[in-house]
């Protein structure tokens, strides 16, 4: 998890995501002054003797069942701006 933070705390020119999620990470730290950060790290599997890798599973799980204002995938066009429902 540490590398995780680490790329969203200090995001190279080419890392989009990483830098679109620290400005939002920023913006609400500067809004309530604290934020938690939750975590999951669901064991990887095996089936049939294929290995599973449960975090990337849960990660498409997540996105696929709910509408996370910040992923701009499968939005039209791409965009990452969200209504203000889902913010």
């Amino acid at each position: 998890m540490t590398g995780a933070i680490t790329s969203e705390s200090a995001p190279g020119p080419s890392q989009s995501t990483n830098l679109r999620i620290r400005a939002r990470m920023v913006e609400a730290l500067k809004s309530v002054g604290a934020i938690d950060i939750l975590t999951a790290s669901p064991p990887d599997a095996a089936w049939n003797g294929w290995p599973i890798n449960a975090a990337a599973g849960l990660e498409i799980g997540l996105i696929a069942n709910y509408d996370i204002p910040w992923n701009v995938r499968g939005r039209p066009g791409g965009s990452s701006a969200g209504s203000a429902a889902e913010e």
